[in-house]
């Protein structure tokens, strides 16, 4: 019955606090990305069924893009190589490459030392890829790199902090960062860019969305060429699902607690059926019946309660534990403790111990005291 009661308050207190601080780190993450004016411009994979191509985003359609959302909305265009070798002296790494203005900070929002690369022959590496190839940031800079069988001058390493939640530069924790031109006229190979738009506050989200998309359309001549990944609105569908989770959660712990009240009832019935005599002693001696009733439904109240505050201590104990893991494999975790969870647990459970304790509570009010005092009822 206590373990019960220890149970669902512990579930609950664990699974929603665990619930809530991972929605706050994703949602950081994304804030930090430029919050929910974000949206992406993907090519769909199947391309025009008409035509049979596969659609490319433009330097022209980003320009269109730029010109018909407005000075107030930004348009990135970039690209990125997956898995490409990269290679010092014996060591090789297999890194992501990306290109495009902005792209590294997207990815990870400061630099260790150096600068972005701007021109044919320079690159900017992760923390990751520089210590793997390099041994480390320092070493790094000024080194040459091989990509494509060709050297590039490392001119700046990002630090190893990331913008963590909905990753929007699509680059994992190895990566080397080039200019457009370094790849298209020095290696010659065909890029299949992707768009990055964000805007602030200022700006009609749901506008922005709508326009893009038609002037995609209209230049593209074919419906839906381009799927349109609009971050506010899987923020929106993330909240829900998280909401959705914390109501299953609570009805699974409040069917524990239902199933503890019955236990607690029970045990209250065999309680007020030992303790006969006792009961019939304090009659005699001058209580009323009225406080036999409420020294029953007191007793179920507090079982119930010291119940509800052990679960309470091992589900908050559990995710603070669990938080301090996280925060080591995870940057910028953030712990929420979410103490009104805690007031709901109790408080349910005291609920389902006043309900569940009515019926003990009533049993020991109609004792009669000649009856109790010889053991009988």
């Amino acid at each position: 019955m206590l373990l019960a009661v220890a149970i669902g308050a512990a579930a609950l207190s664990f699974i929603v606090t665990l619930a809530r601080s991972g929605g706050a780190t994703i949602t950081q993450g994304i804030e930090a990305a430029g919050g929910r004016g974000l949206a992406l411009v993907l090519p769909r994979s199947g391309g025009d069924s008409r035509s049979g191509e596969v659609p490319k985003l433009t330097e022209r359609d980003a320009e269109a893009l730029a010109q018909g959302l407005g000075p107030q909305v930004e348009v990135l265009r970039l690209a990125f190589l997956p898995k490409q070798v990269a290679q010092v002296g014996r060591t090789r790494v297999r890194v992501d490459v990306a290109l495009g203005e902005h792209h590294r900070s997207l990815a990870f929002p400061r630099l260790a030392v150096g600068r972005d690369a701007l021109g044919l022959h320079e690159v900017t590496l992760s923390h990751d890829a520089a210590k793997s190839l390099f041994g480390g940031a320092t070493e790094a800079m000024g080194g040459q790199v091989l990509l494509w069988g060709h050297g590039y001058r490392v001119v700046g390493v990002a630090s190893s902090e990331r913008v963590f939640g909905f990753n929007t530069s699509l680059v994992g924790s190895a990566a080397a960062f080039l200019t457009d031109d370094a790849v298209a006229q020095r290696e010659g190979i065909t890029l299949d860019h992707f768009g990055f738009v964000r805007h602030g506050t200022d700006v009609s989200h749901a506008e922005v969305v709508t326009r893009m998309r038609g002037l995609l359309d209209a230049r593209h001549r074919t419906v839906q060429s381009f799927t349109v990944l609009d971050i506010a609105a899987l923020l929106e569908s993330f909240d829900a699902s998280l909401m959705a989770l914390q109501v299953l959660v609570g009805a699974v712990a409040f069917l524990a607690l239902l199933v503890a009240g019955v236990g607690i009832m029970n045990v209250s019935l065999a309680s007020v059926n030992e303790r006969v005599r006792e009961f019939g002693i304090r009659r005699a001696l001058g209580a009323t019946r009225a406080s036999l009733r409420r020294q029953v439904l007191l007793e179920a109240v507090l079982l119930a309660g010291s119940g509800a505050i052990v679960g309470c201590a091992v589900g908050f104990g559990g995710s603070g534990l669990l938080g301090i893991a996280l925060g080591y494999a995870v940057e910028h975790w953030q712990h929420h403790l979410e103490a009104g969870v805690a007031f709901v647990a109790i408080g349910v459970s005291f609920l389902v111990a006043l309900v569940f304790g009515l019926q003990p509570a009533r049993a020991a009010g109609r004792l009669d005291v000649v009856s109790c005092l010889r053991g009988g009822r």
